[in-house]
């Protein structure tokens, strides 16, 4: 059996993953890499000539050609990192996408890091924003909501990790049967594709849940619903959009009863996130 170091099972797996298709091989490679051999990437560097035994590379053998039929990397290695939480990752809800860091960010500094209320998250999947918010603004409450058992309990699993964390977690859908009215913010990424979005999606997004990224016909089947029930309960609302909705969204929460309707770009400048206020709400 011939020797495999670590640099040439680098560099064949990198070539593997370049020939399917995959963006980024080399770095795809590495993460799966450090994973296995639990070290960090860097490390990976100053070990080249290592050699790797039979039990370090079957393993990596079975993960890159998972990689390679192009399973996204977070199902693969069943975890991800998001606003510097590590939270496990599944099929059963959709991989946190790092764009949706900036709406945590944007929460914060809206609301400050001192705000104090019940903030709900909406359509929480994995429970990422509702985790991340948590660990930003201490003296909030925070209330998780899906419609999805299996991404609840994904949600609860990625919680218990956190205990000291102020989330509780809620079967529903979007806030039909919330009575609080009192409530400081709502979140949420919602679904937001379009139906014809959803026909040209590359592989690894086509293995998250449909129901995760199918908005209706014109990706807003759910924001509109959420829109009218959030301006009975919540001062602030926060969405992550599709990039084409911007205009529209403004204007569903103009006439629903929000004011200062700020559209905001993502680091690729396309209108990417909408914040708004109530009328009449100090």
């Amino acid at each position: 059996m011939p020797v495999k170091s670590i640099l040439e099972v680098l560099n064949a797996s990198t070539d593997f993953l370049a020939k399917k298709g995959v963006e980024s091989p080399r770095l795809q490679t590495e993460l799966i890499m450090a994973h296995v051999l639990e070290i960090g990437r860097m490390q990976l560097y100053l070990e080249f000539e290592r050699v790797l035994n039979e039990k370090e590379l079957a393993p990596l053998r079975e993960m890159i050609k998972r990689r390679g039929r192009r399973e996204p990397l977070q199902h693969i290695i069943e975890e991800t990192e998001f606003h510097g939480l590590k939270v496990k990752c599944s099929p059963k809800a959709l991989v946190p996408r790092p764009e949706t860091e900036y709406l945590v960010e944007l929460v914060v500094k809206k609301l400050g890091e001192n705000a104090q209320g019940v903030i709900y998250d909406i359509g929480t999947g994995s429970g990422v924003i509702a985790l991340s918010l948590a660990h930003e603004l201490n003296n909030a409450e925070f209330v998780a909501v899906d419609v999805d058992d299996h991404a609840l309990r994904l949600a609860e699993e990625n919680g218990a990790a956190y205990p000291h964390l102020k989330v509780s977690w809620q079967k529903g859908d979007l806030l039909k049967g919330v009575k609080d009215q009192g409530a400081l913010a709502v979140v949420a990424n919602l679904p937001y594709l379009t139906s014809d979005e959803m026909k040209h999606l590359n592989p690894e997004v086509q293995q998250d849940p449909y129901s995760a990224l199918h908005g209706g016909e014109d990706g807003l089947d759910l924001v509109r619903h959420l829109i009218k029930q959030s301006v009975e309960i919540a001062t602030w609302i926060f969405l992550e959009i599709g990039i084409k909705h911007g205009s529209i969204v403004k204007e569903l929460l103009l006439e629903a009863g929000y004011i200062d309707v700020e559209v905001h770009e993502d680091l690729l400048k396309r209108e990417r996130f909408v914040v708004a206020k109530k009328a009449g709400e100090s």
